[in-house]
């Protein structure tokens, strides 16, 4: 989401046109799922996916027509990827559907563009109506999709700022784990309490030293975001987990053996935190693939967050965890 948005900042602080896809509704085994975007710039650039295939194709061509125009205004459209359909169709046969907007911007719209690039620097909660008047922020926090024709419409969605993956550990799973979610475009926090560590070469990563005892008033976390808890050592972990277990969060995991786990659990209990009070800690963290070396549980941490934020998805399929 931030390549996107940044993409079509520096395109419009550029002086160019362009036109930004945003998929506002999908159903079933859809491709493209609510909340991919693409933007198509008039010079034929363009940045992220509204899911790909024949259908991306087409609607790509589409936006670049309407950047021919003068005064091109916002369109709607529902993609079927379903071929016993008459109308509407995408192209594609893996059945579901979803609604892309097309939305012309210019030079105007580059506050707006802004200030939704930096929401995840403030605790704030941002509402984005598209319509055929084109985009704003707007104070009407209900979400609603209201579509009269392709060129008629009006849709108020919660903006979603892109989720932060907060890492406590920068020892060999850390790096790699990093190095991972880079590759999936994550926004990516590391922390660690030893100040004397390097990067390797090569790594741009934000990294901080922090101290584990003072983790709540020190890092900012909202609920979307994730926590992986990988660090160097046995009080380390507990300290973490002391501090974070009860907040609001997307996910949270530690690593360790079954028993390290169970003692660490049982001297928690001791002091008061109860086993159903960590329940939802994912411990040991990671699907299991049987992951030896810091790589292979990299992947293995990064499968079931992946799995933990898609599962309430409407996918068209079974899910096999």
């Amino acid at each position: 989401m931030t390549e996107v948005l940044a993409f079509i900042h520096e395109s419009l602080t550029a002086g160019q046109k362009l036109v930004w896809l945003y998929v506002v509704d999908s159903q079933g085994s859809s491709p493209g799922r609510r909340s991919f975007q693409m933007a198509v710039s008039e010079a034929g650039e363009f940045a992220g996916t509204i899911g790909g295939g024949i259908m991306e194709v087409k609607l790509i061509t589409l936006a670049k027509r309407m950047l021919q125009q003068d005064s091109p205004t916002a369109i709607i459209k529902r993609q079927y990827h379903d071929k016993s359909r008459s109308q509407e169709r995408s192209g594609m046969i893996c059945s579901g559907d979803q609604t892309v907007v097309l939305m012309p911007l210019s030079e105007a719209d580059t506050v707006t563009i802004e200030t939704l690039l930096h929401t995840a620097e403030r605790p704030l909660e941002y509402f984005i109506e598209f319509s055929s008047a084109g985009i704003k922020l707007t104070a009407e926090a209900i979400e609603r999709i209201e579509i009269l024709s392709e060129d008629d419409f009006k849709i108020i969605l919660k903006w979603q700022a892109d989720r932060t993956i907060h890492i406590f550990g920068a020892g060999h799973v850390g790096i790699a784990l990093s190095k991972q979610l880079q590759v999936l475009r994550h926004q990516i926090q590391l922390y660690d309490n030893r100040p004397a560590l390097e990067m390797p070469v090569g790594q741009k990563i934000d990294y901080a030293v922090v101290d584990y005892e003072m983790l709540k008033s020190a890092s900012a976390f909202h609920p979307e975001d994730l926590v992986v808890i990988v660090s160097h050592s046995y009080r380390d972990d507990k300290k973490i987990i002391q501090q974070l277990y009860d907040l609001p969060l997307a996910y949270i995991g530690m690593m360790g053996s079954d028993a390290k786990i169970s003692q660490l659990w049982e001297e928690l209990a001791q002091e008061g935190i109860s086993g159903t009070a960590l329940e939802h800690v994912k411990a040991p963290i990671g699907i299991p693939i049987l992951s030896k070396t810091a790589a292979e549980i990299a992947v293995s941490i990064t499968a079931q967050m992946i799995y933990t934020i898609n599962k309430e998805l409407p996918t068209g399929r079974n899910q096999g965890l």
